[in-house]
């Protein structure tokens, strides 16, 4: 109970969305409630006391930068619809990107797979709900930290998931078999509640930790390969280290970037776009703008161009107000910008929000170069009005 009580720590203090890994966890470890409410009600509270005290400092600082344990832009991630067919998509196309590979050939032969698995089922029809951007799904070749794929810990966590619910059905490590069965129904809810997304793997970093366990155990009990399994182990140990200590912009050693402030550590890959989105943000702030729409351009998922998390922290109060924020994807896009203001699947409606219709009173658009021509959207024409760097805010014209 321990083990897997620090299992889970780790995994929500890795993202704090883990709490959807936990909850088929905390279910299991409740259930004994019933027939003995004392004794299962204290290993109920040491499990809570074990999987939260490592999280405090984190959850803190969360506290600290947005008044609220989970930030805000998390609602931006909500999966819109729900149901069998959206659930197996989502659970294909996450997994997708997982085990993506620097080959665009085997990446492109992956997705089409998929999709036409998916397509010939009958399961990506919703897939307007269930990704974000409203884009084709495309899986990175030249992924970064933000975006790259787990493909040798996935494989392992799967194969692991595989050997223990075998042993389950056999017969064998009933505890093993059960914890297995609850990282098995925390990985479908979260596909089911979360939309897929460039960086989608980031979130699924929890349950590679909260499976670490039945990894550890799987690989203890295959005597005969056992000696290869711990020497494997020390391997990845010993080769992740100088990526968990080094990173050049996030660094643990010799002074943790977690005692940064938050802003210093947001603008540390790109300390040039501090002073647009300052000067952007103070403009929606004097516009009083609390309905704000984000235009992703470009499609550039991986350089991730409409860069939200500013917006989100900044304007923290805002939204604690009635505000709002989400991205908005023009029907009509201009003929001749040679931008892509969405790429909508065919015979499918408009993207869904999943708080209800959105109805922006300013836009914002990131764009280098020359400005964005006048767009139609929800029944209005949207011209610049304010521009500070390739950050542009867009307003209604007078009159619509």
């Amino acid at each position: 109970m321990i083990e897997a009580a620090l299992a889970i720590a780790m995994a929500i203090l890795a993202q704090p969305i883990a709490v959807i890994w936990g909850f088929p966890f905390g279910v299991w470890f409740a259930a004994p409630l019933i027939r003995q409410p004392r004794r299962a009600a204290a290993v109920l509270g040491l499990f809570v006391i074990v999987a939260v005290l490592p999280c405090l400092g984190h959850y803190g600082r969360l506290v600290k930068a947005y008044g609220r344990p989970a930030p805000p832009i998390a609602k931006m991630i909500d999966s819109a619809s729900f149901g069998f067919g959206q659930t197996m998509d989502s659970l294909l196309v996450h997994s997708a990107s997982e085990i993506a590979s620097p080959s665009y050939k085997v990446n492109a032969l992956i997705m089409s797979s998929i999709n036409q698995i998916s397509g010939a089922l009958g399961w990506s029809e919703h897939r307007a709900d269930t990704v974000l951007y409203y884009t084709p799904v495309d899986l990175p070749v030249d992924a970064d930290e933000v975006s790259a794929g787990n493909p040798l810990h996935f494989v392992i966590a799967v194969a692991s998931l595989i050997a223990a619910l075998w042993w389950l059905v056999r017969g064998r490590a009933r505890t093993l078999g059960l914890y297995s069965l609850c990282g098995v129904a925390g990985y479908l809810l979260f596909v089911s509640l979360v939309r897929w997304n460039p960086w989608v793997t980031r979130y699924h970093m929890p349950v590679l930790f909260a499976l670490s366990p039945v990894v550890g155990i799987v690989g203890t009990e295959l005597r005969r390969i056992r000696p290869l399994v711990e020497f494997l182990a020390l391997v990845l140990c010993v080769s992740s280290w100088p990526f968990l200590v080094g990173n050049t912009h996030r660094p643990l050693l010799p002074r943790p970037y977690l005692l940064d402030d938050p802003i210093k550590t947001m603008f540390e890959w790109r300390p040039n776009m501090l002073a647009p989105y300052t000067s952007v943000i103070g403009h929606i702030r004097d516009k009083r703008c609390h309905q704000i729409g984000l235009l992703p351009l470009d499609d550039h998922y991986f350089h991730l161009d409409p860069w939200e998390f500013p917006y989100w922290y900044m304007l923290r109060d805002e939204l604690a107000n009635g505000g709002r924020i989400e991205d908005v994807f023009p029907e009509q896009p201009p003929a001749a910008t040679g931008y892509a203001l969405g790429q909508f699947y065919p015979g499918q409606s408009p993207v869904a929000y999943p708080l209800g219709p959105f109805h922006p009173s300013c836009i914002v658009v990131m764009k280098p170069g020359e400005p964005l021509p006048a767009f139609a959207y929800d029944g209005a024409e949207w011209i610049e009005a304010y521009r500070s760097g390739p950050i542009a805010l867009y307003e209604k014209r007078v009159g619509n």
